[in-house]
């Protein structure tokens, strides 16, 4: 095989691989696996929110399930905004000397444009 049918062959591939990755039903697929991610980290969260309030002091059933209908309401009322969690962030370093994102080691990502 040429040079030239090797690239005529990539380029066919790539082309073939770009219209399967803007396909619907893989863009709903992969949407539907980020979800499934994000939900899987917040349930993951909330496993040792419970656990350290339990441990630490000393909330049983009921404490635990305000918490966690507590989480949920406002996970829910935030929505995907980041702007809540830049204000939550600015609120504890400013009024608290708590830089919580520094702790966590993470950075806001800025939305691109």
């Amino acid at each position: 095989m040429s040079w030239a049918d090797k690239a005529h062959k990539k380029h066919q591939i790539h082309k073939l691989v770009e219209q399967a990755m803007n396909s619907k039903k893989y863009q709903d697929a992969e949407r539907e696996k980020q979800q499934q991610a994000a939900l899987r980290a917040f349930c993951r969260f909330c496993f040792i929110g419970c656990e350290y309030l339990e441990l630490k002091h000393g909330y049983r059933k009921n404490g635990l399930e305000n918490f966690l209908k507590f989480a949920k309401g406002r996970v829910e009322e935030i929505g995907e905004g980041e702007k809540y969690f830049e204000d939550a962030a600015k609120y504890y370093k400013e009024e608290i000397d708590l830089d919580v994102m520094g702790i966590l080691r993470m950075k806001f990502e800025k939305e691109s444009d």
